[in-house]
């Protein structure tokens, strides 16, 4: 295999990794928020009086979902991942000879 061949390689699975990274810090995220919405939605009147029990409630979510990302990213350290190109992202050049 060529240095040419091996970097390119070694750069398509770093891009592959780094984006399913981004992918699953995104994932983890939503659920985060949304999980902090829905408490917000259903316990509001409750939460109005009780702020500071909404801003522990809030910081142990944030702070749990945050560890596994920081998990997540050593985890994923150990694997080698590589992106599935679809048809989408295939492009054919068509080459001709000069005469």
């Amino acid at each position: 295999m060529s240095d040419f061949t091996k970097n390119r390689e070694d750069y398509k699975q770093k891009k592959s990794k780094d984006r399913f990274l981004s992918l699953c810090n995104t994932k983890i995220k939503t659920t985060m928020i949304g999980a902090i919405s829905d408490i917000e939605n259903m316990l509001g009147n409750f939460l109005e009086d009780e702020p500071e029990l909404f801003e522990r409630l809030r910081s142990s979510i944030l702070d749990r979902g945050n560890a596994q990302i920081r998990s997540l990213e050593k985890d994923i350290a150990d694997y080698d991942i590589g992106y599935k190109y679809n048809n989408l992202h295939t492009i054919i050049l068509p080459v001709k000879r000069k005469e």
